[in-house]
């Protein structure tokens, strides 16, 4: 609740008009919205068929395949024929065969040299003990930044009409600016064309929100998104460390998040809420008895470390807004 209580003290304080509350069973219900979210009455899609924890020979792994170029670098570390990757069930099947045969290591090393998503679970003792974990135990898990460099805000600027341009997806960046759009603010998402994410996890974190597809590899879209850039209050980015900063994009308040953080060996690394959970002993914790008989890891029952961490984004991006600029490193 901490990061959601922060995020409506900011809105609070920027809009002084306006007070804003919640109730605990309000941010249960924002937390859970990917299993709340129907459409056409049918659940909604969280994870794609090879998204999900896999047994190893000496451990477990897991993997974030919701994207379709992550699992076809899935199929690629593990030699599985590409067209297999769009038969759900199959690809499942086959990933299942593959990571059997492979140390938890050995697997996580292969995927994420190929370019895919995973991580392989560790107990809390394990991480900390590592050097990635020892790196993300450092200092607090928000940093701000001057502005200095940076053109100054606009002048009395509310919630009303703020303008907010994401580059982020997923659950974390979305959630801060689906919850800036709730406040008021006017927020336009950019998605990469050529890299599409689940129908209807797009659905759940767009209400509210103008969306648009851009290839920042062509100079003439890269230009326009650079006017956008220029013409808001507030830059959300949901990238890895320099995958956005190459593009020159500004603006009086960037909010910056990666999985990782901006230190230590895994900073570059590709992450998600699942993966993140596997590496830091949560699916050790919530481990148990599974369908099978056999112990299998868990997980918490939501995305609570992006849905967080979305919330606090948010609150940093209001926090500087009313400052009057400055940049935030999630």
């Amino acid at each position: 609740m901490s990061a959601v209580e922060r995020a409506l003290a900011a809105a609070s304080a920027l809009d002084s008009g306006r007070t804003f509350t919640t109730t605990p069973e309000l941010v249960a219900a924002s937390f859970s919205s990917p299993a709340l979210l129907r459409v056409d009455g049918v659940p909604g899609t969280q994870f794609a068929p090879a998204s999900g924890y896999f047994q190893c020979e000496d451990g477990w792994i897991r993997t974030h395949a919701n994207y379709p170029h992550h699992a076809l670098a899935t199929a690629r570390a593990l030699a599985i024929p590409s067209q297999i990757a769009d038969d759900g069930a199959a690809f499942r099947e086959a990933v299942t065969s593959a990571l059997a045969g492979l140390g938890a290591a050995d697997a996580e090393r292969r995927l994420r040299t190929a370019g895919a998503a995973v991580a392989r679970m560790r107990t809390r003792e394990e991480w900390l003990d590592s050097s990635e974990g020892a790196a993300a135990e450092e200092g607090t898990w928000i940093r701000f930044a001057p502005s200095s460099g940076m053109r100054g805000a606009r002048q009395e600027v509310r919630l009303e009409g703020l303008r907010v341009l994401a580059l982020t997806r997923v659950v974390a960046g979305p959630a801060a600016t689906r919850f800036l759009s709730a406040l008021g603010a006017d927020v336009i998402r950019i998605d990469p064309a050529h890299l599409p994410e689940l129908r209807d996890q797009r659905i759940d974190f767009t209400f509210g929100v103008r969306t648009a597809e851009a290839d920042l590899r062509d100079p003439a879209v890269l230009a326009r998104v650079r006017d956008l850039a220029a013409g808001a209050d507030v830059l959300v980015c949901g990238y890895r460390t320099g995958s956005i900063a190459r593009f020159g994009l500004h603006a009086p308040v960037q909010v910056h998040l990666n999985a990782w953080g901006w230190e230590g060996p895994w900073k570059e690394e590709r992450g998600f809420d699942s993966v993140v959970q596997s590496a830091v002993g949560i699916g050790h914790l919530y481990g148990g008895v599974g369908a099978d008989g056999g112990w299998q890891p868990g997980g918490l029952p939501v995305q609570a470390l992006d849905h967080a961490a979305g919330f606090g984004l948010a609150a940093a991006a209001l926090e500087l807004v009313t400052a009057g600029g400055g940049r935030v490193y999630v």
